[in-house]
């Protein structure tokens, strides 16, 4: 990863997210991960992406309690289509400790990703943070 590659948290962030079209997206995720896998309320980041994968922006939602998330289909559409990206990855913590997705959160996500698929955009994956682990809905097969 570049030197210069945007951090997600710093003051500048989505300036340099907005400007880095070859920023590393996983190191966000890594990066998420690390601050909020043991926050006490739910918070949902969305790395919209250009067509060869590279970050176009990055969008931190703090919304939700310690048991829920209120996720933003609306809000996350409209950027999406704003962006003009190909590509979404999610990232939401679970302050409960468990990161195995519930059942809203596969609905929410299999919503999501019945929306975008007639606009051509994919959900290239939705990662679980915990403070016991990370849960990929690519790599269970749930994408």
């Amino acid at each position: 990863m570049p030197a210069t590659a945007p951090t997600l948290f710093a003051p500048e962030a989505k300036l340099q997210a907005a400007h880095a079209l070859e920023a590393d997206w996983r190191a966000l995720i890594d990066e998420f991960e690390g601050k909020y896998s043991a926050a006490p309320r739910e918070r949902l980041c969305s790395l919209f992406l250009g067509a060869d994968d590279a970050l176009i922006s990055v969008q931190e939602t703090p919304w939700g309690d310690h048991q829920s998330l209120l996720f933003p289909i609306r809000a996350v559409v409209g950027r999406a289509l704003a962006q003009n990206c190909h590509g979404l990855v999610l990232a939401h913590n679970h302050p409960s400790g468990d990161p195995r997705p519930s059942r809203a959160d596969i609905d929410v996500t299999r919503t999501l990703a019945r929306t975008l698929a007639p606009l051509e955009i994919v959900i290239t994956d939705h990662v679980i943070v915990s403070r016991n682990g990370m849960f990929s809905f690519r790599a269970a097969g749930l994408l």
